[in-house]
């Protein structure tokens, strides 16, 4: 049986799941997940995953859901060497670091400057969503520039 990812089609951690079975080489079988009429909800999809998030990754039965989780998964299982998630305890510990800090902060942001262009958020105005997502962008780029050499990776 193949790989299948329950997914919707521009949410940051589906995206991200689909970009590193990409770069692993996998086949799978993608199946889209429509958030606005709420597939996600049912029951059906419970079973997948009770907490009934998106992404959810089903390999032959085994289903795993938080994109973080599918990544480092998909790198353990495929990865035919450590370059997307090294071996090395300092090497990791950057990278998880980072797959930390995006689900932390950055698409909890992210989420809120979608919503925010849909509904009125109290207290959080465009202007001041555009500034935080600035402020966490360039927070990431700095580890990025001053770890780059860990584990001589680029």
């Amino acid at each position: 049986m193949s790989l299948k990812l329950y997914s919707v089609s521009d949410g940051p951690p589906s995206l991200a799941v689909r970009q590193g079975l990409k770069a692993l080489g996998v086949d799978y079988t993608l199946i889209n997940v429509d958030f606005g009429l709420g597939e996600h909800m049912t029951d059906e999809y419970a079973k997948m995953n009770p907490q009934k998030e998106i992404p959810v990754l089903d390999d032959d039965g085994f289903m795993l859901s938080e994109s973080n989780a599918i990544l480092q998964y998909l790198a353990d299982k495929y990865g035919k060497d450590d370059k997307l998630y090294p071996k090395d305890p300092k090497a990791r510990a950057v990278v998880n670091q980072r797959l930390c800090f995006n689900m932390s902060t950055y698409y909890r942001s992210i989420s809120e400057h979608v919503v925010s262009s849909l509904i009125s958020l109290p207290g959080r105005s465009m202007d001041v969503l555009t500034s935080e997502l600035r402020s966490i962008y360039d927070r990431i780029q700095t580890p990025l520039h001053r770890n780059v050499n860990i584990g001589e990776r680029t």
